[in-house]
């Protein structure tokens, strides 16, 4: 009640010195009447609130003039132009939609719309219920109180189109806005680098946090503006463009923060990756980078485009129904996409693992975004499709534990059971004192009576299951001192033989005559 008080005082004081206002043009016989002498009576050059008042349903004078104000302060803070050219001026007018005779000034307040009342046209009982709802709305956390304070007299002076209070305004949003960004930068960085210690690393924070400090600031301050830039209550020309301008900054500005946020993560990722053995999370770490980064630009210019006015809806359902025409003409292609996928998330094999299909077997020495790259032990190098690969039984000889090394050995028909026993004894005994053998796990059995050898089976694991030279090293070692431990006890191996028994027939008596 004081900021009508308050507006009231002012607007008689202000009327005492200035020249009539032409009451002619007030009318309510059409829906452009009513809106037009809402609001021309309502601007400095024809200030009369009480004509305006009388284009609501409310009897009481004062809080007619109060709604009248609010209503206006509400269109103007919104930035929402009314063009008169495009209002009807039917005294029978009717909606289209609902056959009544109401207007809707604009669809973002479905709320605000006039309609006839006999032959009066005024704005409706549920346009006065909602004001105050709109008021908090449009001026919220306790502005719309600021609001009231001001009249549209203002201080009962203009200066260069604005009232003075306005002037003031401006001057201390503006003060407020720099005190505002060092003190919230300061506390904001003392808190980012006190957790910053315990998280990041010193390149990290150095060369990310800083930015992303002054980023969050910015965000602060839009949204410092966004609240209190409506309460000052500028032109409408004015209020529009820079609404719009705070809009399509906010996005712009979080896009960047998000991106910077990314950036900071992925460092810190990068920190991590150097320090692992695997060659494959190198190899990951630029496509997941790339890939995150291109999705929070795409968000961030979908907001942007909102903020435009572009209908993101409809843009989006044109994406995908082109994406769903790429889709279906690069069916092939995407399969060997997801097979990259696929491969990064399950890992069946890093690089530089030996790995064998049904029909390769190799060394990974690069993954791709669409094949992988093999080199083969003939020293040439072939190109799998990821897709191709990730449907194929892949066997990784790298990640075995143990390489398991089966032979036999060929002993000679003349050799005693005594001695055999002794040979196989000793081969256990090697097998036992090797350092790169199991020696939980092995076999050395005499199991065949061949053609033309006694065969002693061998089986042994070795260590080391991805080092294929410690594997020979091993197999090495074991086989001379197999041959040296053979000779020592007097076990001889034998080679590929056939003994030809040739029996000589008797010869027939010579027949007689």
């Amino acid at each position: 009640m004081r900021g009508v008080f308050v507006f009231i005082l002012g607007s008689v004081l202000s009327l005492s010195g200035r020249a009539a206002v032409d009451t002619t043009l007030f009318s309510l016989a059409s829906p452009y009447h009513t809106i037009r002498s809402h609001l021309y009576y309502l601007q400095p050059e024809s200030y009369r609130p009480d004509l305006a008042a009388q284009t609501l349903p409310i009897k009481e004078r004062k809080t007619a003039i109060r709604a009248a104000i609010q209503l206006k302060q509400i269109l103007d803070a919104r930035g929402l132009y009314v063009d008169l050219s495009k209002i009807p001026d039917d005294p029978n007018y009717r909606d289209s939609a609902t056959g009544k005779h109401i207007y809707v000034l604009f669809k973002e307040l479905p709320e605000v719309f006039v309609t006839k009342s006999g032959r009066r046209w005024q704005y409706a009982e549920e346009t006065v219920k909602a004001l105050p709802r709109l008021m908090r709305e449009t001026f919220p956390w306790g502005t719309h109180r600021l609001v009231e304070y001001f009249a549209m007299e203002g201080g009962g002076r203009v200066v260069l189109g604005l009232w003075v209070w306005q002037w003031i305004g401006l001057a201390i949003l503006l003060l407020l806005s720099i005190v505002l960004y060092y003190v919230f930068y300061y506390v904001l960085h003392q808190v980012l680098r006190y957790w910053a210690a315990r998280h990041l690393s010193d390149h990290v924070a150095r060369v990310y946090l800083r930015p992303l400090t002054g980023i969050a600031i910015w965000l602060l301050l839009l949204y410092l503006w966004r609240l209190f830039f409506p309460v000052l209550q500028l032109p409408i020309a004015v209020t529009n463009v820079f609404l719009k301008l705070l809009d399509i900054a906010y996005p712009i500005v979080w896009t960047v923060l998000a991106y910077r946020m990314v950036e900071m993560v992925i460092a810190r990722l990068w920190e991590r990756v150097r320090q692992s053995e695997s060659v494959m999370d190198d190899q990951l770490m630029p496509l997941f980078a790339r890939l995150v980064k291109i999705v929070v630009v795409s968000i961030g210019g979908f907001f942007v485009l909102r903020a435009l006015g572009v209908d993101v809806l409809t843009l989006l359902a044109g994406v995908s129904i082109g994406g769903i025409a790429v889709a279906l003409a690069a069916q092939e292609t995407l399969q060997h996409v997801i097979g990259t996928i696929i491969i990064f998330l399950d890992r069946p094999f890093r690089i530089g693992e030996t790995i064998a299909t049904a029909d390769f077997e190799g060394v990974v020495e690069r993954v791709g975004f669409r094949s992988t790259q093999i080199r083969r032990f003939d020293n040439s190098i072939i190109y799998v499709p990821n897709g191709t690969l990730i449907n194929s039984l892949i066997n990784n000889w790298d990640r075995r534990q143990y390489r398991r090394w089966k032979t036999t050995f060929g002993l000679t028909y003349d050799t005693p059971p005594a001695l055999i026993q002794r040979f196989v004894d000793g081969v256990k005994e090697i097998i036992r004192r090797h350092p790169d053998t199991r020696k939980d796990y092995y076999m050395v059995r005499f199991v065949e009576m061949a053609d033309y050898s006694l065969n002693v089976m061998m089986v042994v694991y070795i260590l080391g299951g991805n080092d294929w030279d410690r594997e020979m090293k091993a197999r090495h070692e074991i086989l001379s001192e197999v041959l040296q431990m053979a000779e020592s006890i007097g076990v001889s191996f034998a080679f590929p033989t056939q003994t030809v028994e040739v029996v000589k027939l008797d010869t027939p008596p010579k027949d007689s005559h």
